[in-house]
């Protein structure tokens, strides 16, 4: 991966703990809906919209910022605890913006970012080809702790907390 590439996830938490990740590409339009919606984003709770809202990052001038939208969800879309209007746009520095939370939904999210690739996770056991004369050993692979997708982590700032989590 090249440096001052820019790599950004969704992540839920669940009870403080998290749950599922999303990755998300600089530019990208990502639809959010309720489980079954046939969303980017699909979550998992009965208060969330078909359509709840719909997310972007994108770089401008001074930074990286989380373009969002929400497209007139029932329960609405909150950014900091703050509800978006709906059908109105909102822009906001990812440096301000603390997490997300959709509709009634209890699990909290939060938008993480490595730029220049993704860090060394320590959590990281890689295999490596025997050398000659070498036994291979048994049990040895590849294996990312977490979702095991390959995916990198790496959360900046301050601790996420959100209501019920």
């Amino acid at each position: 991966e090249e440096a001052g590439e820019v790599l950004c996830a969704l992540v839920e938490h669940v009870r403080g703990i998290r749950s599922r990740k999303w990755t998300m590409e600089l530019g990208e339009t990502y639809k959010v809906g309720r489980e079954g919606s046939c969303a980017n984003i699909e979550v998992e709770h009965p208060s969330l919209s078909r359509r709840q809202c719909s997310l972007a990052i994108t770089r401008v001038d001074t930074g990286l910022v989380l373009v969002a939208l929400d497209q007139g969800s029932t329960n609405g879309t909150f950014i900091n605890k703050q509800r978006l209007e709906k059908g109105v746009g909102f822009t906001k520095p990812l440096s301000e913006i603390r997490f997300l939370t959709f509709g009634h939904c209890e699990n909290g999210y939060k938008i993480i970012v490595t730029e220049g690739g993704p860090p060394k996770d320590r959590t990281l056991t890689r295999s490596r080809s025997p050398r000659r004369g070498e036994k291979k050993r048994e049990g040895s692979r590849t294996q990312l702790a977490g979702q095991g997708d390959g995916s990198f982590a790496h959360e900046g700032g301050g601790q996420t907390q959100g209501p019920g989590w």
